[in-house]
């Protein structure tokens, strides 16, 4: 619409003529529509009164859309009819207020992104993968092109009501007799110079109307360049989020390695497992968090089913779970990746997580990690006994598979027991039974080495092996049991005995104590005897001590 303000003259009759006419209807029935349209008040009222519609757009937009509707073609064709000129200046000014239909467009524009929360332009985002910075960046660069189209179109509409003459910069360059498209073409161009501060003077303002134009442009362009160049390198070092964290990580790992004088195996470990955190977990596990929890409880609970590549509907320690307790612990599970052949935990160490098998095989060894005797695959879990339990790890887990790994931290398992305790006491059970499972398989394990070592197993069919090593973990089971049971009797026999010498050796001690109370007395008496000879002189100084 400013191009054809600016540089279109429509002639009577012609295409753009009829449609001038069209849009101007079109917005004459717009005013029609919105007067005769109820609205709600602040307090969600449906406002029906024809009078107070009518008041309401009055004080608002009546007054300007009526002006914009008004269909100006029709008086320019009368003075057509009589002076074929081009258009005087009082009805290039006319034309001016058509401008505002912009603005209507704008409106309708900003009424329909309301609208179903503009679903169309979020598909077409989702579609391209835009992220919403991009699409801010887009934004920004389209709205820099549409404000300089519209100050390129007034740059020329300002020679053009001047009439043209020599003190425009359309004639003092030399540029009357070029066609429109090279008018506008150079009009950009001075709009861009302008905007951007650069200015080289080859085109520059002549006339008081085209020194006004450009004042406020170089305004504007100071103003929205200053502020726009903040708010563009903003975005560019937020565009993308994911690599922006992975970089500063990776800057730390370089510095800390150098500092620690790592060697280069365990530097490339240490970026691996960086480099694997953050394509899992993005950048801010808080902001995450933050943003989940302003998430309604069903739609948290969808999402939660969606993170970590749907681990919750595969991972059976889910399977069935209240949404609420999906909701509150998936969010939360932290990715761990494992190379082959390396270990998950080590026997003995401090046990504070509960691993979860995404993808991938693990082995349960005793001595070292080729000794297997348990496996875990996929949608699986371990390391639940001894956190449980609060006890050290039991046994080495190595990685059969590469695997991707979901961790629960002690805190998490604290949380469940805190505030799900049926589902904790169903942790502590099924803890307990691998518990004993695990023991059991560890010994038909170490049996079956055995009797391999001493050839017992020679021409044995899987059966007969299987019978075998059952019936001598039966037998060392029930000889554990008995001697538990002898001890634990021992143990009271030996309780009762003790008591007994205790009491005895107490009464013992009395009678050895009167003894000793009776010899003291005994003693006294005789010191004081021999004292009173020493007084009467009969015998020297003697003195008995007990």
């Amino acid at each position: 619409m400013p191009y054809r303000i600016a540089f279109v003259d429509p002639e009577k009759h012609s295409f753009w003529w009829f449609l001038e006419l069209f849009i101007d209807s079109l917005f004459f029935l717009d005013v029609i529509v919105n007067i005769n349209s109820a609205y709600y008040d602040s307090e969600g009222q449906l406002v029906k009164s024809r009078k107070r519609i009518f008041l309401r757009y009055l004080r608002t937009w009546l007054i300007i859309d009526t002006i914009a509707c008004f269909p100006f073609n029709l008086i320019e064709e009368d003075d057509d009819s009589h002076t074929q000129t081009n258009y005087n200046s009082l009805l290039r000014l006319a034309r001016l207020p058509r401008l505002y239909r912009l603005m209507r467009v704008s409106r309708i524009f900003k009424m329909f992104k309301h609208v179903k929360d503009n679903e169309l332009l979020e598909r077409i985002q989702d579609y391209l993968c835009l992220k919403h910075s991009a699409v801010r960046l887009a934004k920004f660069f389209i709205t820099v092109l549409v404000c300089t189209h519209i100050m390129s179109c007034f740059w020329y509409f300002s020679a053009k009501l001047d009439g043209f003459n020599p003190e425009t910069w359309v004639v003092r360059y030399g540029y009357a007799d070029k066609d429109a498209g090279s008018l506008y073409l150079l009009s950009i161009y001075w709009s861009f110079a302008t905007l951007t501060t650069v200015g080289y003077g080859d085109i520059s303002a002549g006339t008081d109307l085209e020194i006004f134009f450009a004042i406020i442009w170089m305004g504007f362009g100071l103003c929205f360049f200053s502020f726009t160049i903040g708010s563009l390198s903003s975005m560019l070092s937020s565009i993308d989020t994911k690599e922006n964290a992975l970089m500063n990580k990776l800057a730390i790992i370089d510095e800390f390695a150098k500092e620690a004088s790592l060697k280069r195996d365990l530097k490339f470990r240490l970026r691996h497992a960086i480099k694997y955190s953050t394509e899992k977990t993005g950048f801010s596990w808080h902001d995450k968090q933050n943003i989940f929890n302003e998430l309604p409880r069903q739609l948290r609970y969808e999402v939660a089913m969606i993170m970590h590549q749907g681990a919750a509907k595969y991972l059976k320690f889910f399977h069935e779970r209240d949404p609420v307790f999906v909701s509150a612990i998936v969010p939360f599970l932290l990715h761990l990746y494992v190379e082959k052949e390396e270990f998950v935990y080590k026997q003995g160490e401090h046990a504070d997580e509960i691993y979860f098998i995404a993808n991938g095989k693990v082995n349960f060894a005793c001595s070292n990690k080729y000794e297997s005797f348990q496996e875990q695959n996929s949608g699986s879990y371990f390391g639940d006994i001894e956190v449980v339990q609060s006890i050290p790890r039991q046994y080495n887990v190595v990685a059969k598979k590469n695997c991707d790994l979901l961790t629960m931290n002690k805190n998490l398992v604290l949380y469940i027991k805190e505030e799900f305790p049926s589902i904790y006491s169903e942790m502590e059970s099924i803890a307990k039974q691998k518990d004993s499972m695990y023991r059991r398989n560890l010994m038909k394990k170490r049996e079956f080495v055995r009797l391999l070592g001493e050839g017992v197993l020679d021409e044995k069919s899987q059966d007969e092996i299987n019978e075998m090593i059952e019936g001598v973990i039966r037998r060392k089971q029930a000889s554990k049991q008995e001697r538990e049971t002898k001890l634990k009797s021992k143990t009271q026999e030996g309780k009762a005995l003790l008591m007994s010498e205790i009491k005895t050796n107490k009464s013992h001690i009395q009678e050895l104590q009167s003894m000793i109370n009776k010899h003291s007395e005994l003693i006294q008496k005789m010191n004081k005897g021999f004292k009173q000879l020493q007084e009467s002189g009969v015998i020297n100084e003697i003195s008995i001590k007990p």
